[in-house]
């Protein structure tokens, strides 16, 4: 050996602990109008975090910020990296931990807001026809999400049938509002 370069070196050996953390997802953008962001999925929904047991008892979770302007469709799936947070919610970056994820996989659900009218499908009879009667439904319409393709087409929700031969003169009836599974109230 003619030299050593360098003579000596330095290291300490710590044990390594994991730890499981719950990863979020946080949209920070806009969304256009009539639209509204559900909560954002992400995938795993938690992650194992390696490394000392001093460092990992700092991290309190891992986000994901998704920033995008005037949004009017889902985003994603897309793979995205994520940031590790302490119990305040600040960024840290521990310098000896390793996670099981290098990324995970964001969906923002982005769905659009629509008033719809509610109205009731009449079975005429006994001389009562749409035209001879009044239907008054209280509320008029109802606001709703739901995916673009599913309510871009739909102005109003049927909310039951009336059969006009089963009274005389006025009655009242009470249907729940049902709503297609791709539908939510708001």
């Amino acid at each position: 050996v003619h030299s050593k370069t360098p003579e000596t070196i330095e290291f300490s050996v710590v044990q390594e602990n994991s730890k499981t953390v719950e990863v979020k997802g946080v949209f920070t953008g806009s969304v256009a109008e009539g639209f509204t962001v559900d909560p954002i999925i992400v995938e795993p929904a938690s992650i194992t975090l390696y490394g000392p047991a001093s460092e990992l008892s700092q991290i309190d979770s891992a986000c994901v910020y998704i920033d995008r302007q005037n949004v009017s469709a889902t985003i994603g799936p897309l793979s995205s990296d994520f940031v590790l947070l302490d119990a305040d919610g600040s960024t840290i970056r521990p310098a000896s931990v390793t996670s099981s994820q290098s990324s995970v996989t964001v969906t923002v659900p982005v769905l659009m807001n629509k008033e719809l009218a509610l109205t009731v499908n009449l079975i005429e009879g006994s001389g009562a026809t749409a035209d001879n009667t009044v239907v008054e439904i209280e509320p008029k319409t109802i606001q709703v999400a739901g995916s673009t393709a599913t309510l871009e087409n739909m102005n109003q929700l049927v909310i039951g049938t009336v059969d006009l031969t089963d009274f005389a003169e006025t009655t009242t009836i009470t249907f729940p509002i049902t709503l297609d599974n791709n539908i939510r109230s708001l």
